[in-house]
């Protein structure tokens, strides 16, 4: 057995075979004509797009952002007329033509002065990964064991190859804010970075991040062991004591899985529970005994804990076929007064505790605050509660 410390990105354990995977780079086909090349690029593009449209983002955890800015970059008018111009005048292939492309975008994005923008460079490096792996048709093969995956730096579209396989992840280099990272931590899976490594593919590898340590081909003693750690689901998580300094620690969540999530943090609360993507898994209004469910059984899993729900903010990156809206904040609620009522009536009946709060988004004036304010007031008395 071998073992090595690793810096950790996401905490968990996991037990598995390695899988390793290449970051793709230029492909060295032979250029075959110049039809048959633009047809192989539109069609891996056609297919990277029918593959985000159909990711269940509730799954992966990931927003409605994510999944639109990468399929508006695959439909970039410039990016095709740029890829078609190499295979038109260079006589390249579609694969090297779309490489020679996207990397001039991806040195842009690191360039950049903007941290943020910086940062989503791998947005561009995992629709790169996607396209290609679509032109050469190498896609991942079916697996029916658990797997720990070991590659130079992680993307979504290597996740989601394997789904509930993936039990671990190993890389050679990782930030702490990329959307893989984001997808590991709602997936609990743990992500460690180790500079220097050679792994082998097919090996039984073990990643603790109690321990920082990775085991490579441990003893049938050790994986029983952390087989019966797993099984328990006894992980100890680190939670560190803030009350005696005077600070509150509340959660920021999206469904109640997330809040089933921050209770093992044993957090003071939820200080935004964001609504709106309850509403955005469904093409139709949620009914008042649906929210109610949804709100009520949130509470109960807080119990006493204060749990601060936002109301529905749609517009501009987010929005609803059945809601009508011109501009976030106040609009939202004016020109849908049905739907921000039934909001309102479920919040209010499922306040068993009275630890509800309600925040309203995007607020530009007092006279907006008040408005509001006094309509959930005027719902509270209706409902004598």
């Amino acid at each position: 057995m071998d073992n090595h410390l690793v810096e950790v990105i996401t905490n968990g354990i996991g037990i598995g075979k390695t899988v390793v995977i290449d970051n793709i780079n230029n492909i060295r086909n032979k250029f075959t004509s110049v039809e048959k090349e633009v047809s192989k690029f539109e069609n891996a593009i056609s297919k990277s797009i029918t593959q985000l449209q159909n990711i269940n983002k509730e799954e992966f955890n990931l927003d409605e952002q994510f999944l639109e800015v990468h399929i508006l970059i695959l439909q970039d008018p410039v990016l095709k007329k740029e890829v078609i111009e190499k295979i038109l005048n260079k006589k390249h292939n579609a694969a090297n033509a779309f490489t020679c492309v996207i990397d001039k975008y991806i040195e842009r994005m690191k360039g950049a002065t903007n941290l943020y923008l910086q940062e989503r460079y791998l947005d561009f490096v995992d629709i790169k990964h996607r396209v290609l792996k679509n032109m050469t048709n190498d896609c991942a093969k079916d697996v029916d064991c658990d797997v720990v995956l070991v590659v130079e730096e992680l993307l979504p579209s290597m996740m989601m190859d394997y789904k509930d396989n993936l039990k671990a992840v190993i890389a050679k280099k990782g930030g702490y804010t990329s959307h893989a990272v984001i997808i590991c931590k709602s997936r609990e899976i743990p992500y460690v970075v180790i500079n220097d490594y050679s792994i082998s593919p097919d090996i039984t590898v073990i990643v603790d991040t109690r321990k920082q340590m990775i085991f490579l081909k441990p003893s049938d003693y050790l994986i029983k062991e952390y087989q019966e750690i797993v099984g328990k689901k006894e992980i100890e998580v680190p939670i560190a004591n803030y009350e005696n300094k005077g600070v509150k620690l509340l959660a920021n969540v999206s469904n109640n899985n997330d809040v089933v999530k921050a209770n093992k943090y044993a957090v003071n609360g939820i200080g935004l529970y964001r609504t709106e993507f309850i509403f955005m898994n469904n093409n139709r209004p949620l009914t008042f005994d649906e929210q109610y469910e949804i709100y009520h059984n949130a509470i109960l899993e807080m119990k006493d804990r204060p749990v601060c729900f936002r109301t529905f903010d749609v517009g501009d990156d987010k929005q609803l076929s059945y809601v009508q809206t011109f501009h976030k904040g106040i609009d939202n609620y004016k020109n849908n007064p049905e739907l921000f009522e039934t909001q309102v009536k479920a919040l209010i009946m499922s306040n068993d505790y009275n630890n509800i709060k309600i925040m309203f988004p995007m607020i530009e004036t007092f006279d907006e605050y008040i408005y509001l304010k006094n309509l959930v007031f005027r719902i509270q008395e209706q409902l004598k509660n």
